[in-house]
């Protein structure tokens, strides 16, 4: 249970970050109190983009001006919570409510009410989660233009960065990549932008993380299937009829409906 997994007795308790990550690593899935925060994320943002845009201008500003407004903020925090068994989370009040609570807020500060200071400092667990909802967002349509363009500019200023530092990091580390930049030289094979952020997500965007990865996947994968294979694409009929090579795609999942390889 959850309970269970936010104490070590060899050391200090873990954080809520530390907690969720685990959670979701041994059962590939959210707990179900973080699912139920997700669904009444989504439910608030499409019934922002349905208010009036006189009547949101002060909440967009304040999205704008710190985009991990909804996952740090504790004001938004207190109306997704809002809720009883006799009085159900009602998104459309909440939405109007958080609409308000900024109006009167710019009303009664200017523009001090957006100001650096004015918000909760976010966590990188806030940050991480903002930009999986924006993945969610772009592809929403029942959310208004307005929330899917800031979802959209979020995530490719996120990965125009991410890309940028993790090539870096690859090209200062020209020996511990040997295998990767061999092949980009002389088979002229070059990793995706999406292939690379795939590495990237996984470690959450921290590119040195990913770069290690990546050096780590060319130097496995060239073990496996060679010098003269290990450049060209293996799909899952090469792993399953290539008889030589250790490696097994096992026909069943684990609990949380994984796929389960043999090495």
């Amino acid at each position: 249970d959850d309970k269970s997994l936010s104490t070590d007795e060899n050391g200090p308790p873990m954080t809520s970050d530390e907690a969720t990550k685990l959670h979701f690593d041994i059962y590939g899935r959210k707990s179900m109190l973080e699912e139920i925060a997700d669904e009444r994320m989504t439910a608030l943002q499409r019934e922002i983009g349905r208010i009036p845009q006189t009547e949101r201008a002060a909440l967009l500003k304040a999205h704008q001006n710190n985009p991990v407004l909804f996952e740090s903020s504790a004001h938004t925090k207190i109306f997704l919570q809002s809720s009883s068994s006799s009085e159900p989370f009602d998104p459309k009040e909440a939405a109007r409510k958080l609409a308000r609570y900024w109006t009167k807020r710019e009303e009664m500060f200017g523009e001090r009410a957006f100001s650096d200071g004015a918000f909760t400092s976010p966590t990188y667990n806030d940050y991480l989660q903002y930009y999986a909802r924006c993945e969610k967002a772009v592809l929403d349509c029942e959310l208004d233009d307005t929330m899917r363009s800031i979802a959209r500019d979020y995530i490719t200023c996120v990965n125009t960065t991410k890309l940028i530092a993790l090539d870096q990091v690859i090209e200062n580390h020209a020996e511990d990549s040997a295998a990767y930049l061999k092949v980009v030289q002389r088979r002229g094979v070059i990793m995706s932008d999406e292939m690379k952020l795939l590495f990237l997500k996984r470690e959450d965007f921290f590119e040195v993380k990913a770069a290690a990865r990546i050096m780590a996947y060319w130097k496995f994968k060239k073990l496996l299937f060679g010098e003269e294979e290990y450049h060209k694409d293996v799909t899952l009929d090469v792993i399953d009829t290539d008889r030589n090579r250790f490696v097994r795609l096992l026909p069943e999942t684990d609990d949380s409906g994984r796929a389960i390889m043999v090495i």
